[in-house]
């Protein structure tokens, strides 16, 4: 228990010294929560995640289905 209380003091710090999110650039957010923001380095990091959500794949799936069918 301890050593999460100190884990989340030295979190409540970090938030602390920040920059209000209201006066935050796309950047700054980006420097403060890098796994949370859109890194235009890694376009995969938001949606679609796997090729099975992308509109291709769909389009290829109902294409498949249809050919099943005739």
């Amino acid at each position: 228990s301890r050593g999460r209380i100190e884990n989340y003091k030295a979190e409540l710090g970090k938030l602390g010294q920040m920059i209000p999110f209201e006066h935050m650039t796309l950047e700054d957010f980006f420097e403060a929560f890098p796994e949370k923001a859109l890194n235009p380095e890694n376009p995969k990091s938001f949606w679609p995640h796997t090729e099975e959500d992308t509109l291709e794949f769909k389009e290829k799936k109902l294409r498949e289905s249809r050919d099943e069918h005739h």
